[in-house]
């Protein structure tokens, strides 16, 4: 990842940036606990937009697992659970289709082994990263 989650790709040799905050605010919820406090060191940073990446760190506080999926073309790549397995974010899109849902094997879950939900049916699309994370509230 870039130090500067707000980096937008390099043409002609130069990297370039998203800097309005209007851009910048749009962008806050998709990030991770790792790209927000990266971008709460980006040199500049407008007020309002701090103020969102805190309010994000907020909602992710309860994240104990960050599930990240290989890609197929499907809608969705990362879920964030919580410590009772329950889908409390989906990235980038449904997450209206599978948040509320509960990974019944989430505090077994390993990179390749299959995602199985609440009513036994197994997510088509293996792990490739899991990341575990110490929940911050109780």
């Amino acid at each position: 990842m870039r130090t500067n989650p707000f980096s937008s790709g390099v043409y002609d040799g130069i990297e370039t940036q998203i800097v309005t905050a209007e851009d910048r605010l749009r962008m806050v919820p998709g990030f991770n606990r790792a790209k927000c406090e990266a971008a709460l060191k980006v040199d500049g940073l407008q007020k309002t937009v701090f103020a969102a990446l805190q309010r994000r760190l907020r909602q992710l506080a309860n994240v104990t697992t960050t599930i990240c999926f290989e890609d197929h073309g499907q809608d969705f790549l990362e879920w964030d659970l919580d410590a009772v397995g329950k889908v409390i974010e989906c990235r980038p899109f449904q997450a209206g289709f599978w948040c509320g849902r509960h990974v019944v094997n989430h505090k077994s879950l390993k990179k390749g082994v299959y995602v199985i939900l609440d009513d036994m049916r197994t997510v088509k699309y293996p792990p490739t990263e899991i990341h575990r994370f110490k929940a911050l509230t109780p």
